[in-house]
């Protein structure tokens, strides 16, 4: 039996979508839910505006580097009129919108680019859904996602489908302690 870890670092990207998707409803349950839709609508784009908006300049000093450097050679060898059309997906990426035009000239930013596109969804689902119904959405979006759709390689919408269905694992998870605390909390107000 030939065990290995993947090298290529997916299961990292899993467990940071895990991670955020438990702070964020970490976040989401600590405020009062008001389950009005355009109240939540609102909170949910604010909140992601607010997160992301930290992450450009990071972003677009990096992604500007990564594509001259990717693509220096072509001045020499086809001319800058090449160039400058192999530039042409940039802003999208700059803006972190890749993910959704199906661009991934730089790797790196497709968890975030994904990321910013499925999150205020996500936020939406958090603050409009009990937690018994964001139970049973985990258990059925893990099994499509990480059962069919990994084993037969069917994954149509895959980075957003990959993200939106780690989010909402991660709430899961959040879900799972919150009611395990509530349990303990309960025996130890029964005990005293």
């Amino acid at each position: 039996m030939n065990l290995s870890l993947n090298t290529e670092g997916d299961i990292f990207v899993e467990f940071f979508l895990f991670v955020t998707g438990f702070y964020s409803a970490k976040h989401c349950y600590s405020d009062a839910i008001n389950r009005n839709m355009p109240e939540c609508s609102k909170n949910s784009i604010i909140y992601t505006l607010k997160k992301f908006s930290k992450l450009l300049s990071y972003t677009i000093p990096v992604t500007v580097v990564s594509y001259l450097v990717h693509n220096y050679t072509i001045i020499y060898s086809d001319g800058i009129k090449t160039f400058l059309a192999c530039m042409t997906n940039l802003p999208t990426e700059l803006l972190l919108l890749g993910a959704a035009y199906g661009i991934n000239d730089n790797a790196p930013l497709w968890q975030l680019s994904a990321m910013l596109i499925c999150f205020p969804l996500f936020l939406l689902i958090l603050q409009l859904l009990d937690r018994y119904t964001l139970i049973i959405i985990a258990f059925i979006s893990a099994c499509l996602r990480y059962g069919y759709l990994e084993v037969t390689y069917r994954s149509d919408f895959g980075d957003l489908s990959r993200v939106m269905v780690g989010l909402i694992i991660g709430a899961f998870l959040y879900n799972i302690r919150y009611m395990i605390d509530s349990i303990i909390d309960s025996k130890i107000k029964r005990i005293v």
